[in-house]
């Protein structure tokens, strides 16, 4: 029994992150998704598809950080930020890849200045999230049984 706890505990980090991993994936894959289906408003409105873009970010962002969240116990903002992290470069990476390989081929410089700086709220959404989880668990404490 004590084994179990030992292994199970030296398992957990990579665990997390493997789980942050595949979160980032499902952000990134709600995120294209959604673009590729909204790709005809980037013609007509580049303005629109943009915002609208911000809008479902922050939505996938408040989803996909509370499923992950959800599943930390004890210390978890220095976990939560690196998952943060992890989620923005996941998006940056996997979005220029595409985009340099499928039109519209866009420069490094025309992606961030379109796309690429919207990812950065997703580390300040996860951080709210963060700091409102544990500002509710430090207001009503658990009774330990």
């Amino acid at each position: 029994m004590i084994q179990a706890k030992i292994l199970r505990a030296a398992h957990a980090p990579v665990a997390g992150m493997t789980r942050a991993l595949w979160l980032g994936l499902v952000l990134w894959g709600l995120m294209f998704s959604i673009a590729s289906a909204l790709y005809p408003w980037s013609v007509v409105n580049r303005r629109l598809f943009e915002s609208a873009l911000a809008v479902v970010l922050a939505s996938a962002t408040t989803a996909v950080g509370t499923a992950y969240l959800r599943g930390l116990e004890g210390r978890i903002l220095g976990r939560a930020l690196a998952a943060s992290v992890l989620w923005t470069v996941t998006c940056w990476t996997l979005d220029f890849l595409i985009l340099m390989v499928k039109p519209p081929r866009l420069s490094f410089g025309e992606y961030f200045q379109g796309t690429g700086l919207t990812y950065l709220v997703i580390p300040a959404i996860v951080l709210g999230l963060t700091y409102q989880r544990l500002r509710v668990e430090r207001a009503s404490p658990r009774s330990r049984v």
